[in-house]
């Protein structure tokens, strides 16, 4: 009866200790899936955020290079206009001197303001 009973209790032992790492097996399992999703969720949110923030930096890009083309037309035309200023005035027998001032010669003796930034001056 004792061996029986030391039998008894022996599978008793091994049924539990087996349940018990059944269980254990079992909640490591889902514990790592749990993982796994949320890795995969974050590996996501951050392609997300990725895209985003490279979307954004195209649109600063894009806005960067039409101000700059933009201050470049200007810088060209307002350069360009008072190039012309300056041929029609040289044509018309009106030249610059050194400090930008404008000389008339011919005998004209009124003074004209110009859109640019260059005013005429009697000489």
């Amino acid at each position: 009866m004792r061996d029986s009973l030391s039998k008894s209790v022996q599978m008793a032992i091994e049924i539990s200790t087996k349940s018990i790492e059944r269980s254990a097996q079992h909640e490591a399992q889902r514990t790592e899936q749990k993982a796994k999703g949320e890795l995969e969720r974050q590996k996501l949110q951050n392609e997300k955020e990725a895209e985003e923030a490279s979307k954004e930096l195209l649109e600063l890009q894009a806005v960067a290079a039409a101000v700059e083309s933009t201050g470049q037309a200007k810088a060209e035309a307002q350069y360009n206009f008072t190039m012309k200023d300056k041929v029609l005035l040289n044509v018309r027998g009106t030249s610059f001197l050194p400090d930008n001032r404008l000389c008339s010669f011919r005998g004209r003796t009124h003074t004209t303001t110009f859109h640019t930034q260059f005013q005429s001056s009697l000489c």
